[in-house]
Protein backbone atom coordinates (compact mmCIF):
# COMPACT_ATOMS: atom_id res chain seq x y z
CA UNK A 1 0.00 0.00 0.00
CA UNK A 2 1.37 3.41 -0.94
CA UNK A 3 0.78 6.75 0.75
CA UNK A 4 -1.27 9.13 -1.43
CA UNK A 5 -2.65 12.63 -1.08
CA UNK A 6 -5.59 12.99 1.29
CA UNK A 7 -8.20 13.65 -1.41
CA UNK A 8 -7.18 10.58 -3.40
CA UNK A 9 -7.53 8.47 -0.26
CA UNK A 10 -10.99 9.90 0.52
CA UNK A 11 -12.13 9.17 -3.05
CA UNK A 12 -11.87 5.44 -2.25
CA UNK A 13 -15.04 5.73 -0.15
CA UNK A 14 -17.91 4.23 -2.15
CA UNK A 15 -20.97 6.49 -1.82
CA UNK A 16 -24.57 6.26 -3.02
CA UNK A 17 -25.70 8.84 -5.56
CA UNK A 18 -28.98 10.56 -4.77
CA UNK A 19 -31.04 13.58 -5.55
CA UNK A 20 -32.09 15.61 -2.56
CA UNK A 21 -35.30 17.44 -3.30
CA UNK A 22 -36.95 20.42 -1.67
CA UNK A 23 -40.10 22.38 -2.42
CA UNK A 24 -41.06 25.99 -1.73
CA UNK A 25 -44.50 26.93 -3.00
CA UNK A 26 -44.73 25.39 -6.46
CA UNK A 27 -40.94 25.43 -7.02
CA UNK A 28 -39.48 21.89 -6.79
CA UNK A 29 -35.70 21.70 -6.93
CA UNK A 30 -33.23 18.83 -6.65
CA UNK A 31 -29.47 18.65 -6.15
CA UNK A 32 -27.17 15.68 -6.69
CA UNK A 33 -25.45 14.45 -3.54
CA UNK A 34 -23.13 11.55 -2.78
CA UNK A 35 -22.07 12.14 0.81
CA UNK A 36 -24.94 10.34 2.47
CA UNK A 37 -25.48 7.51 4.96
CA UNK A 38 -27.87 6.23 7.60
CA UNK A 39 -26.99 7.70 10.99
CA UNK A 40 -29.51 6.14 13.41
CA UNK A 41 -31.90 3.18 13.71
CA UNK A 42 -34.24 4.59 16.38
CA UNK A 43 -35.48 6.87 15.00
CA UNK A 44 -34.38 6.13 11.44
CA UNK A 45 -32.21 9.08 10.47
CA UNK A 46 -29.77 9.85 7.72
CA UNK A 47 -26.92 12.30 7.49
CA UNK A 48 -25.67 14.09 4.38
CA UNK A 49 -23.29 16.78 3.27
CA UNK A 50 -24.50 19.66 1.10
CA UNK A 51 -22.98 22.94 -0.01
CA UNK A 52 -24.26 25.93 1.93
CA UNK A 53 -24.70 27.91 -1.30
CA UNK A 54 -26.99 25.27 -2.86
CA UNK A 55 -30.44 26.53 -3.79
CA UNK A 56 -31.86 23.23 -2.52
CA UNK A 57 -30.36 23.89 0.91
CA UNK A 58 -31.93 27.36 1.02
CA UNK A 59 -35.34 25.72 0.53
CA UNK A 60 -34.65 22.98 3.11
CA UNK A 61 -33.55 25.62 5.62
CA UNK A 62 -36.88 27.41 5.11
CA UNK A 63 -39.24 24.39 4.95
CA UNK A 64 -37.46 21.92 7.26
CA UNK A 65 -38.22 18.95 4.98
CA UNK A 66 -36.74 17.15 1.98
CA UNK A 67 -36.78 13.92 -0.01
CA UNK A 68 -33.72 11.80 -0.73
CA UNK A 69 -34.11 9.84 -3.98
CA UNK A 70 -31.46 7.14 -4.30
CA UNK A 71 -30.70 6.86 -8.00
CA UNK A 72 -30.80 3.73 -10.13
CA UNK A 73 -27.89 2.97 -12.48
CA UNK A 74 -30.07 4.06 -15.41
CA UNK A 75 -30.33 7.59 -13.96
CA UNK A 76 -26.69 8.71 -14.29
CA UNK A 77 -27.59 11.42 -16.82
CA UNK A 78 -30.05 12.93 -14.33
CA UNK A 79 -27.30 12.92 -11.70
CA UNK A 80 -25.00 14.89 -14.02
CA UNK A 81 -27.69 17.40 -15.04
CA UNK A 82 -28.92 17.98 -11.49
CA UNK A 83 -25.39 18.26 -10.13
CA UNK A 84 -24.07 20.60 -12.78
CA UNK A 85 -26.75 23.30 -12.88
CA UNK A 86 -28.45 25.53 -10.34
CA UNK A 87 -32.17 25.48 -9.78
CA UNK A 88 -32.04 29.26 -9.55
CA UNK A 89 -31.56 29.30 -13.35
CA UNK A 90 -33.33 26.20 -14.70
CA UNK A 91 -36.07 23.71 -13.89
CA UNK A 92 -33.91 20.65 -13.21
CA UNK A 93 -36.90 18.30 -13.08
CA UNK A 94 -37.73 19.15 -16.70
CA UNK A 95 -34.10 19.38 -17.84
CA UNK A 96 -33.38 15.87 -16.53
CA UNK A 97 -36.69 14.43 -17.82
CA UNK A 98 -37.65 13.34 -14.32
CA UNK A 99 -41.15 12.21 -13.40
CA UNK A 100 -42.52 12.96 -9.95
CA UNK A 101 -45.24 11.53 -7.76
CA UNK A 102 -46.77 13.01 -4.60
CA UNK A 103 -45.22 12.22 -1.23
CA UNK A 104 -47.40 11.25 1.73
CA UNK A 105 -45.73 12.91 4.74
CA UNK A 106 -43.92 15.94 3.24
CA UNK A 107 -44.74 18.43 0.49
CA UNK A 108 -41.70 17.49 -1.63
CA UNK A 109 -42.53 15.14 -4.54
CA UNK A 110 -40.84 11.76 -4.97
CA UNK A 111 -38.74 11.00 -8.06
CA UNK A 112 -40.06 8.05 -10.09
CA UNK A 113 -37.77 5.25 -11.25
CA UNK A 114 -35.41 5.43 -8.28
CA UNK A 115 -34.07 2.63 -6.13
CA UNK A 116 -35.61 4.38 -3.10
CA UNK A 117 -37.29 7.58 -2.00
CA UNK A 118 -36.99 8.70 1.63
CA UNK A 119 -39.25 11.45 2.93
CA UNK A 120 -37.41 13.38 5.65
CA UNK A 121 -37.88 16.12 8.19
CA UNK A 122 -34.83 18.21 9.08
CA UNK A 123 -33.56 17.48 12.59
CA UNK A 124 -30.24 19.30 12.78
CA UNK A 125 -27.72 21.23 10.68
CA UNK A 126 -24.14 22.21 11.37
CA UNK A 127 -21.10 23.48 9.48
CA UNK A 128 -18.28 21.00 8.92
CA UNK A 129 -15.38 21.92 6.66
CA UNK A 130 -16.66 23.38 3.38
CA UNK A 131 -20.09 21.69 3.59
CA UNK A 132 -23.10 21.69 5.86
CA UNK A 133 -24.10 18.47 7.56
CA UNK A 134 -27.85 17.82 7.61
CA UNK A 135 -29.56 15.20 9.75
CA UNK A 136 -32.96 14.11 8.51
CA UNK A 137 -35.47 11.85 10.23
CA UNK A 138 -37.04 9.48 7.71
CA UNK A 139 -40.84 9.70 8.01
CA UNK A 140 -41.77 7.55 4.98
CA UNK A 141 -39.79 5.23 2.70
CA UNK A 142 -40.40 3.60 -0.68
CA UNK A 143 -38.17 0.98 -2.34
CA UNK A 144 -38.04 -0.72 -5.74
CA UNK A 145 -35.93 -3.86 -5.26
CA UNK A 146 -35.72 -4.37 -9.04
CA UNK A 147 -33.37 -1.35 -9.23
CA UNK A 148 -29.58 -1.24 -8.75
CA UNK A 149 -27.77 1.60 -6.95
CA UNK A 150 -25.77 4.24 -8.77
CA UNK A 151 -22.57 4.97 -6.83
CA UNK A 152 -19.84 7.59 -6.63
CA UNK A 153 -16.26 6.29 -6.54
CA UNK A 154 -12.93 7.96 -7.31
CA UNK A 155 -14.80 11.23 -8.07
CA UNK A 156 -16.84 9.56 -10.83
CA UNK A 157 -20.25 7.97 -11.21
CA UNK A 158 -19.91 4.22 -10.85
CA UNK A 159 -22.31 1.47 -11.90
CA UNK A 160 -21.64 -1.58 -9.73
CA UNK A 161 -21.46 -4.76 -11.83
CA UNK A 162 -23.33 -6.88 -9.35
CA UNK A 163 -26.52 -6.31 -7.46
CA UNK A 164 -26.18 -6.60 -3.68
Amino acid sequence: MEQVDLQKGAEKILCPVALVGAMAGDKHNVATIAWLTQQSYHPVQLIMGIGENKYTYEIIKETKEFVVSLLDVSQSEAAVICGGKTGRDIDKISAANLTTTPAKEVQVPLIAGCLANLECRLVETWQSGDHLVLVGQVVAAYVDDSKSPLAYYEAKLFKPEMKP
